[in-house]
């Protein structure tokens, strides 16, 4: 079974209702409570308990901090992502290798070639995909990227070269705000 993949944004006041508005930790002995960096503006008190904000949550959506602001996550539907049949079980192993290293793989279905798009949500996991024959159901190639900006790039062909490449591949955590100015900044703090 393969991870939740969410989409995260920041969690917006129910109180003050401005679009700019975060919730960042209150500096107190309660771990349990936020602070409204916008609330005093606007008149409010601008304090809250994490249970409070997950009573304005819709089921299946959590809680969770991106460089020091509350943000909610939002599950990705995964009903028009379907794998193509016809996959080799050597195949579904390298897909299945490939899901749990990146925060999102998507199918891109063709007639001579599918492909499994992968993109890490932040600025410094990898993005790139993986080549895989609509016939034979087998991995062709892989091309990867690591960093918005292009920076390295790594290639494999065939399935035993990509399933080396994507075993080598740390598992990506870069959150979509990412604020490390480098690849190796981020590992050292985001990575696992």
């Amino acid at each position: 079974m393969s991870p939740t993949h969410y989409t995260w944004s920041p969690l917006r006041c129910t109180k003050c209702v401005d679009p700019d508005a975060q919730f960042v930790p209150e500096d107190s002995d309660c771990p349990d409570s936020l602070l409204c960096t916008k609330c005093l503006q606007h008149g409010h008190l601008p304090y809250i308990t994490t249970s409070e904000l997950r009573g304005h949550l819709t089921p299946g959506q959590v809680l969770g901090f991106h460089d020091g602001v509350m943000h909610v996550g939002t599950p990705q539907t995964d009903t028009d992502n379907q794998a193509p049949e016809g996959l080799t079980a050597y195949t579904r192993r390298v897909v299945e290798l490939a899901e749990s290293k990146v925060q999102r793989a998507t199918w891109k279905p063709g007639k001579a070639s599918h492909l499994l798009v992968l993109r890490s949500s932040g600025p410094h996991g990898p993005l790139g995909h993986i080549t895989i024959g609509a016939r034979s159901g087998k991995v062709l190639r892989a091309e990867l990227a690591y960093g918005r900006s292009g920076g390295r790039r790594e290639y494999a062909e065939g399935t035993n070269a990509v399933r080396a490449l994507l075993a080598a591949l740390p598992v990506t955590t870069c959150p979509p705000h990412c604020q490390a100015e480098t690849p190796e900044a981020c590992a050292g703090s985001n990575q696992r």
